[in-house]
């Protein structure tokens, strides 16, 4: 009796919605007590640039406001009557992960997006978004190959500076 040899069939590829995607990091949120913000306002405007009447109008708009925008502008030091002339040599950017997504500066940037990457040091270079994480973004540079790992506080601060790609 001969052996029959069984035929073999190729994988059958799986829907897109099925497929396993990489997960991003949590998203970590605290709940803090008004109060406990008042007095964390307070020590910072303290230790910072800010004078007496600049802390206590942030204090006053912590306290009186429930929006999140006052807090938000008070607490970056974004309003107009507090920047200084120090303040104009470093700039601050919002940047924020969500979703695994970076957004920077009111744009949104994924994983595997060229863009250009600035240095303070060094000219624009081209660089692939290799990951993003809830403290640093690696890009890949497209001529060379070379990873680089920034910190989320780098790219607040201004020291790296992200633009869409001209392509």
């Amino acid at each position: 009796m001969p052996v029959r040899k069984l035929r073999r069939r190729a994988n059958d590829p799986l829907p897109f919605s099925e497929r396993k995607m990489k997960k991003s990091n949590p998203v970590i949120s605290y709940a803090l007590d008004a109060c406990k913000i008042a007095d964390d306002l307070k020590k910072i405007c303290s230790n910072s640039r800010f004078s007496k009447a600049d802390h206590s109008s942030a204090v006053d708009l912590h306290m009186s406001g429930d929006s999140e925008t006052s807090e938000k502008q008070t607490a970056f030091g974004s309003d107009e009557k507090n920047v200084t002339e120090s303040d104009t040599r470093m700039t601050t950017n919002l940047v924020s992960v969500d979703g695994g997504k970076l957004v920077y500066s009111s744009k949104c940037y994924t994983r595997g997006q060229l863009v250009t990457l600035e240095t303070v040091n060094d000219d624009p270079k081209p660089v692939f978004i290799q990951s993003i994480s809830m403290k640093e973004v690696c890009f890949r540079s497209a001529k060379e190959k070379k990873k680089m790992l920034v910190p989320i506080e780098e790219l607040q601060n201004g020291n790296y500076v992200l633009r869409p790609s001209q392509n």
